[in-house]
């Protein structure tokens, strides 16, 4: 296949697909295609703090030395 042959080509594949995307858009589904695809529906989880609150009782302790030693570091 030449560069002519290949651009040629090229150019049917995005015409076919902007034909595609325009009946989507237009009628909600793809030609071919028997229901209308709307928006996923996914499960809603409530918050889960415990990992945060967890994360944040151990890296506390550390803080509080860091910071005394620190302090007990420049009172030199």
């Amino acid at each position: 296949m030449d560069e002519n042959e290949f651009s040629g080509w090229l150019r049917q594949r995005w015409e076919e697909k902007d034909e595609l995307m325009d009946a989507f858009y237009r009628d909600g589904r793809f030609p071919g295609q028997v229901t209308a695809v709307g928006p996923a529906s996914l499960p809603v989880k409530g918050s889960n703090y415990a990992p945060l609150v967890a994360t944040w009782l151990g890296i506390w302790p550390s803080w509080n030395f860091a910071r005394a030693f620190v302090g007990a570091l420049f009172r030199i």
